[in-house]
Order: C-alpha cells, then sequence, then structure tokens
C-alpha cells in the first residue's frame, strides 16, 4: 500500500523527493536482502512499486522511526493499519488494483486467521455484554474473562481458591448474604454492635479493610506484604 501511495504521489507532482517511515526494523532489513522468507511476495511487491515510483521521482527514502517516539499522527497510523488489515476501513471498490482481483496480492493467512480470531472476540464478547449474568459479574469484576485473578488463583490451594471466590462474589457466611438468602433478619456486624455499639452492615469489605475484631490479621498481612 506504501508503495502504491508513493506511485500516487509522484504522478500527480513528478520529481518530488519521497520519504518513507516504518518502525518495524526487520521489514526494513529484508528489504535490503534477497535470502526468501515468510511473506517474500509483500517484499518484492514493494521493491517493484518503488522502483517504479523512483523512475519519475528524484529519490525515496526509507526510513526508520520508533514505534513510540511521541510523532503526531504515528499512533492514528497504527489503528488505521490494522483496520486496513481485518479489511475493515475501505470498500472493495475503493482499493486499488493490487489490493483486489486476479492480479492484486494473495490473502495473508497469518491475517486471515487474526481477524477471525479477533471476530470470534467481537461476537463472544457481543453474546456476554446481552447475557443476564453480565450486570452481576461486572459489579464484580468488569474485566472479563478475569486474567488477573486467574493468576492470583493458580498460585492457591483449591480450598483458598475456593474461598477467594466467594469473598469476591460475596456468596459466603457473611451477615449482609444471610439476610440476602433470609437466614438472618438483619445484616449488621454482630461484633461491632457489641463491643463498638456500632450499626454497621457485615460487607465483605467491612470484614477485611474495617471491623476491629480483625485487626490484629490485617497488620499481620501489611508486615508479610512489606
Amino acid at each position: 500500500m506504501a508503495a502504491h501511495l508513493m506511485k500516487e504521489v509522484v504522478r500527480r507532482d513528478p520529481g518530488q523527493e519521497i520519504s518513507h517511515y516504518a518502525d518495524n526494523q526487520s521489514i526494513i532489513k529484508a528489504l535490503t536482502s534477497r535470502k526468501g522468507r515468510t511473506g517474500q511476495y509483500l517484499i518484492e511487491s514493494y521493491r517493484r512499486g518503488t522502483h517504479k515510483a523512483s523512475q519519475d521521482t528524484a529519490r525515496i527514502r526509507l526510513r526508520w522511526i520508533s514505534a513510540h517516539s511521541g510523532v503526531e499522527g504515528n499512533e492514528a497510523i497504527d489503528v488505521a493499519a490494522k483496520e486496513a488489515a481485518g479489511g475493515r476501513s475501505s470498500r472493495r471498490e475503493e482499493l486499488p488494483s493490487i489490493l483486489k482481483g486476479k492480479e492484486g496480492l494473495r490473502a495473508s493467512k497469518a491475517a486471515i486467521k487474526q481477524e477471525k480470531k479477533e471476530q470470534v472476540k467481537r461476537d463472544w464478547e457481543k453474546k456476554w455484554k446481552e447475557s443476564p449474568r453480565y450486570a452481576r459479574m461486572a459489579r464484580i469484576d468488569p474485566n472479563h474473562p478475569y486474567r488477573k485473578f486467574r493468576k492470583w488463583k493458580d498460585g492457591l490451594s483449591r480450598n483458598q481458591g475456593s474461598i477467594l471466590v466467594q469473598l469476591r462474589s460475596g456468596h459466603l457466611p457473611i451477615n449482609v448474604y444471610l439476610k440476602k438468602i433470609q437466614k438472618r433478619e438483619d445484616d449488621y456486624c454482630d461484633w461491632c454492635k457489641e463491643k463498638e455499639g456500632q450499626i454497621v452492615p457485615e460487607t465483605v469489605n467491612h470484614l477485611m479493610l474495617n471491623c476491629p475484631a480483625y485487626k490484629e490479621e490485617r497488620e499481620k498481612m501489611k508486615q508479610r506484604l512489606g
């Protein structure tokens, strides 16, 4: 596509010097090597395109630029390139002949697989958000599929993992939950009511962070965590 755009620039303004910036060093090295490699047909297509453009212009320069250089428009170009690779940015009739038809470039197997994978992910996310469970689970953790939680859980025993799941979901025998399932008339923390004279709901956050009954345990945990 870069070669096609350079030819267009030359056609409109012959003799103009052109600089092509790329943030992929391996591609730049591949363009200066004749060794065959995966995607070699793309390299050859670029060479043919730039050779044709260079016949009508002063010089074409290929330069490297850092992907995180802060150059204005660099991120926008990256987004546009990904959309184009997925076939989501332009209608087929608007594409240059090199990208369509029998004479066009062969479709990239890797790009097709990646697009299919992303499409499956988008379809799954759409169905998940339409599920009646989504709103309830999103309140617990909006970052589905919970990779960070799974990483934490992998280092725990089966019993510890079960407790962690209960804490995250709030489905454990604390007074707020017991009242919810009609096993208790109120949801107050018994310790705070009897020892402190305070009426405080016994929630997970209260037990883990605030309840004076577990002050010593919290201090020990802080020391272990450093």
